[in-house]
């Protein structure tokens, strides 16, 4: 029973597989090819090898502390050998106790003598670069150092580290100086009594002290602790003289790192070491070498598997490009053998019920195109004939000049001629002059049905008199001029102003009139109110039409804009591009 239960799973995991997406199924190879054995080979592979390196590098940080402390202790006992040999000088002493002062030739062979035999303990028995000096506490100074000299004493005196020598009486001073040297001094004393004769001062170059032994890394810090936790000499420079714990060194940029200690016996000093850990992640990454071959050979398992697996998606597909090439007429509702994994089964099952519904759309905007285009025929039949309105006009025109009616005869003449052009005219664009003949017609018939002085002036260079632009766009702005601006004007004669200019590859249409002007608010609704039709307007359409229908052809780099001031009148300016040639067709046949 447990054998056909562990069999029913498995033949249910399986059918689960055959059933999957193609997705689930790249995702369960990656996790079980790839991220499982790669995630578990880098987590062992960090772990062992942080641990390690860690080890490493701490007993070689350690043995390069050791290292630096065996040179340091070399270089404290020279100066300690130097300290006790001029200390225990007899000569020396003697010269220092001798009062030479009234004799001028003695005091200069006391003084060069006793100069010669510091220049000896410098040169012989301190290392690298040093400097010895004595200064005599009756005001004296004998140095290998051009630094010190006899007309220095009161500054010198007056220096921390003379104060502090002196209060120790005898016990060595240790200081570092200027963050250059690192001095020595101590109070020589004399006799029975012990009385303080004079300071010793030893100097030696910490540069010189701090370089003895290589360093693992750049970012390494050494730095020499006295037994008051400060800080006497340093591989950085800036530390000098700071005071610290000796476990806690800190960096002048506040970095985090970590610290090993050396404690020296003689004297009670320490050697602190500080480095960054980013040895430790450039160690790891040239331990990992090894690590990215497994990932390759991983990789390369991967890319083949997938490519398997990209075979069963891209047949299918190319099956289905192959039959959309191939397919021209859609209304056959042709059909495509369904197969390949899940997604492709629904695919290609969709495709064929979009094929289906393509090809019910298709019937059927075949019967609106033929029942839309027997509504058009019926509308042209029932239209009336172009010819009977303008011989009807023409028959009112006449009668009008008959019955001694002259007005009515010019405005039904004027009439007949703008019908003529909006009616004859096919297509959406015309030539500028046309544009303007149309805009002149409709100026007389405003004159006539206002009775008003309605002035018109054009300004139009001749080159620019076939310009096609879209119809009805001077039309619009100037009757916008002629209902708002001049209604209710009073004094000035109305006068409307059209110019057309060229400027860089456009073309600028302006209509200015000197109305009543607008307020910005006025402005903005002329140009963002929507399209409604206006029945006192002759077109039925605004501003905001032409704006539309002007972006609509040239694109929203070109249109219209508007400037106006109350009680100055209004600027209407239109940009439309120079080359543009579009433009419909004039029906001749009609046009008489």
């Amino acid at each position: 029973m447990k054998e056909e239960g562990c069999f029913m799973k498995l033949r249910q995991r399986g059918m689960h597989w055959r059933q999957s997406t193609v997705r689930t199924r790249l995702l369960i190879l990656l996790l079980v090819f790839i991220v499982i054995p790669l995630f578990s080979a880098v987590l062992v592979n960090i772990v062992h090898n942080k641990q390690l390196l860690k080890e490493e590098i701490i007993q070689s940080n350690q043995s390069i502390l050791e290292t630096h402390g065996y040179h340091i202790g070399k270089y404290i006992e020279s100066i300690l050998s130097a300290s006790n040999m001029i200390s225990m000088d007899s000569a020396i002493l003697d010269m220092l106790v001798e009062d030479s002062f009234s004799d001028k030739y003695r005091f200069i062979v006391t003084n060069k003598e006793l100069t010669r035999k510091l220049s000896d303990v410098k040169n012989y028995i301190l290392p690298g670069t040093g400097e010895v000096t004595v200064i005599n506490l009756r005001g004296i100074v004998y140095s290998t150092s051009a630094k010190y000299s006899t007309a220095e004493y009161e500054k010198v005196a007056e220096q921390a580290w003379f104060r502090e020598t002196i209060r120790k009486s005898g016990f060595i001073h240790w200081f570092s100086q200027d963050g250059q040297y690192l001095s020595m001094a101590r109070v020589i004393k004399y006799g029975i009594n012990s009385s303080e004769l004079a300071v010793l001062l030893i100097q030696v170059k910490t540069d010189e002290i701090m370089i003895n032994g290589p360093l693992n890394e750049k970012n390494q810090i050494i730095s020499l602790i006295d037994d008051q936790n400060c800080i006497l000499a340093s591989t950085d420079a800036k530390l000098i003289g700071r005071s610290t714990e000796r476990n806690r060194l800190e960096t002048i940029t506040g970095e985090v790192r970590k610290y090993q200690l050396f404690e020296m016996v003689q004297p009670n000093w320490a050697l602190v070491m500080s480095y960054s850990e980013e040895q430790l992640v450039q160690s790891v990454s040239q331990a990992n070498q090894s690590l990215y071959v497994v990932m390759f050979i991983f990789f390369v398992l991967f890319v083949v598997l997938i490519s398997l697996i990209s075979i069963t998606i891209t047949n299918p597909i190319r099956k289905l490009e192959g039959y959309i090439r191939q397919t021209h007429n859609l209304a056959a509702r042709q059909r495509i053998e369904v197969s390949g994994p899940k997604e492709i089964h629904s695919l290609l099952r969709h495709f064929n019920l979009m094929m289906d519904r393509l090809a019910e759309s298709l019937e059927h905007n075949e019967e609106e195109r033929k029942k839309k285009e027997a509504a058009r025929l019926q509308a042209l039949q029932a239209q009336i004939n172009p010819h009977f309105l303008f011989n009807t006009l023409n028959m009112i025109k006449w009668s009008a000049y008959m019955s001694e009616a002259p007005n009515i005869a010019e405005m039904v003449s004027s009439l007949g001629r703008l019908l003529e052009l909006s009616i004859n005219r096919k297509g959406d664009f015309l030539p500028l002059n046309e544009e303007l003949e149309h805009l002149k017609l409709y100026m007389e018939l405003q004159q006539l049905r206002f009775q008003e002085s309605i002035e018109l002036q054009v300004e139009v260079p001749e080159s620019l008199l076939r310009l096609q632009l879209p119809k009805l766009t001077l039309q619009p702005i100037v009757e916008n001029a002629i209902l708002h601006g001049f209604r209710n004007k009073q004094g000035e004669k109305n006068t409307v102003f059209i110019r057309v200019l060229e400027e860089e590859m456009q073309v600028i249409l302006q209509v200015e009139d000197n109305g009543l002007g607008m307020e910005p608010e006025q402005v903005r609704h002329l140009l963002t109110q929507s399209e409604a039709v206006d029945k006192r307007r002759f077109s039925g359409i605004g501003l905001r039409n032409v704006l539309d229908r002007i972006q609509l052809y040239y694109g929203n780099m070109y249109g219209l804009s508007i400037t106006s001031e109350v009680g100055r009148g209004t600027l209407v300016e239109i940009r439309i591009p120079v080359q543009h040639q579009g433009g419909g067709e004039y029906d001749e046949a009609d046009s008489g």
